[in-house]
């Protein structure tokens, strides 16, 4: 019964150190994007119906610097999930990964490195697994 108890307890300590961080993704101070324009923007769909619409927008900054906004969001999974932008309205080689989260909530905003050309896409691709469907999506416009 002692070595039971001390496997359980090893075992509990084992999973909660390799659990991963399950915060909120976030990223820069939005009043950075003051005298910004927007360049593109969509409505996100979410494949299952319980997930609101968000929106989508990507922002060119005074200084140049693009920058990816996911607003009004509120999805959550138990897997990483992919935010990518994309020239073609499904995943494919030439898509670009933006970032991971398990949690999507509120606003987002995340400045895109200087070599996206970010108006030149057209998609938004929110995936979790490379061979599952896409979780949401938008054209933006």
């Amino acid at each position: 019964m002692k070595n039971f108890l001390l496997f359980l307890l090893l075992s509990a300590i084992i999973f909660s150190s390799c659990k991963k961080d399950n915060a909120v993704y976030t990223v820069a101070d939005p009043n950075s994007l003051d005298g910004a324009t927007i360049a593109r923007t969509g409505k996100i769909s979410f494949s299952d119906e319980r997930y609101d619409e968000g929106l989508v927008k990507i922002y060119i900054r005074k200084d140049g610097v693009p920058v990816l906004a996911l607003e009004q969001m509120n999805y959550q999974s138990l897997f990483d999930t992919n935010v990518y932008l994309s020239s073609t309205q499904e995943l494919a080689t030439t898509s670009i990964k933006i970032f991971s989260a398990k949690k999507l909530h509120g606003n987002i905003y995340h400045p895109l490195s200087s070599g996206i050309n970010a108006p030149a896409l057209k998609y938004l691709i929110i995936q979790g697994d490379t061979d599952a469907g896409a979780v949401a999506s938008a054209i933006l416009e």
